[in-house]
Parts: structure tokens; C-alpha cells; sequence
């Protein structure tokens, strides 16, 4: 899961934003703070 949510993450940053890195990281730290919150 873990795997696939850093690949979702890193295409829709680069996709929508020229700063990948930045993006990932606010996207990781969202998905992190979701998987706190809910179970998937």
C-alpha cells in the first residue's frame, strides 16, 4: 500500500506541479495524516 501511495503521489506531483519534491512531500505527509485518521 505504502509502495503504490508514494507512486500515486509522485505522479500527481509531477503531473500537476513543476516542484515534484515539494509536492511529494506535502502529499506524503497528507496520506500520512488520512492513514492516521481512517482505515483503509
Amino acid at each position: 500500500m505504502s509502495i503504490y501511495v508514494l507512486y500515486m503521489e509522485s505522479m500527481y506531483c509531477i503531473y500537476l506541479y513543476p516542484v515534484a519534491m515539494d509536492c511529494i512531500g506535502f502529499w506524503h505527509v497528507f496520506y500520512i495524516s488520512q492513514e492516521n485518521t481512517y482505515t483503509f
